[in-house]
């Protein structure tokens, strides 16, 4: 499938893809990840489509008792433990100057300076890979869909802590933004030159 991409107006989030979140993914499917992940972005920087890390960074003292979700996931007790947790796997780091995003909720928009750099450089298409499918993607492609953005998740850069999980996040986010795969992006940047 041709994803009509213009380079110059579309960015790729590769989000909370951490040594600490894919640890917990079973071995064959981390690596199907890693392999998805790998071709997306060695075809994103050949085509030059900006690449944007996200990576939680939550706070002890920024934990509401009222948020379900915050209050039941532990924030880092210190610096050493936050950096050692939100660590991006090296398999697919960032190479030279492309930026990590740090947010202190699911959603990669809040709070944080994302939507400063998608505005920086116009870009009106965001391609979502990360881990969770459920958590982070689907919270930051529901918040980019109402900010007017084109969406495209590709789903086999995305993985959740049950194939489960992860196939009702896709069906749900389905009817609202692109879902297509790493060849479907590897097969379209590099087309509007």
């Amino acid at each position: 499938m041709d994803l009509e991409l213009v380079e110059a107006k579309t960015a790729l989030l590769c989000m909370d893809v951490h040594e600490f979140t894919t640890a917990h993914i079973p071995a064959a499917r981390r690596e199907r990840l890693v392999a998805a992940l790998r071709a997306v972005l060695g075809a994103a920087r050949t085509a030059g489509v900006p690449i944007i890390y996200v990576a939680a960074a939550r706070r002890a003292s920024f934990t509401s008792p009222r948020n379900k979700f915050t209050a039941r996931t532990r924030a880092p007790s210190s610096a050493a433990e936050a950096e050692e947790r939100t660590r991006i796997l090296e398999a697919v780091a960032p190479a030279g100057d492309e930026p990590i995003v740090r947010k202190p909720r699911i959603n990669a928009f809040f709070a944080s300076e994302l939507q400063s750099m998608l505005s920086a450089r116009d870009i009106d298409t965001v391609v979502l890979t990360g881990v969770s499918t459920n958590f982070v993607v689907e919270s930051t492609a529901r918040h980019a869909v109402d900010a007017d953005y084109r969406v495209i998740v590709l789903e086999d850069c995305c993985a959740a802590a049950s194939e489960e999980d992860h196939a009702r996040a896709i069906a749900s986010m389905t009817p609202m933004l692109h879902i297509a795969t790493s060849g479907d992006f590897v097969a379209s940047v590099g087309r509007s030159r």
